[in-house]
């Protein structure tokens, strides 16, 4: 019976010039904090769409004055966008730090700039359905 699941990151990535340190940190990330794009930029635009307007209607219901509800909207969808794109996650072994300002730490040290071009993140084994009713 397995009652958790295993996650393996895989990333198709340009790291130029990576240390050892940003070849093991990005994986760790994407493994650990399970993002859904690289980037804001990056999300399906019906996820985007949704998030905006639940946060609209919960500011609303809040009774927030509507002149202020938009700005308020914009803040909440930034903190998603922290939450869910990798570039914009804090890194989860220095939360001083996002994984965009680890990446562009380890390129400065090494005189050179990182990118990450994508990456794929695979659930290996989940608990089937079944099992999950007999745990």
């Amino acid at each position: 019976m397995i009652k958790s699941f295993v996650a393996l990151a895989l990333v198709a990535a340009l790291l130029v010039g990576c240390a050892e340190k940003g070849k093991e940190s990005t994986p760790q990330q994407i493994a650990a904090a399970a993002p859904l794009a690289l980037e804001p930029g990056c999300l399906d635009k019906d996820v985007v769409d949704r998030e905006r307007a639940l946060y609209r209607q919960k500011t609303l219901e809040e009774g927030k004055p509507e002149n202020i509800v938009d700005k308020i909207v914009d803040g909440r969808m930034n903190k998603f966008y922290q939450e869910v794109c990798l570039l914009d996650q804090v890194y989860i072994r220095d939360d001083k730090q996002t994984i965009k300002g680890l990446l562009a730490a380890e390129g400065k040290a090494l005189g050179d700039t990182i990118t990450l071009g994508r990456f794929v993140r695979i659930n290996l084994a989940e608990a089937a359905p079944e099992e999950a009713e007999e745990a």
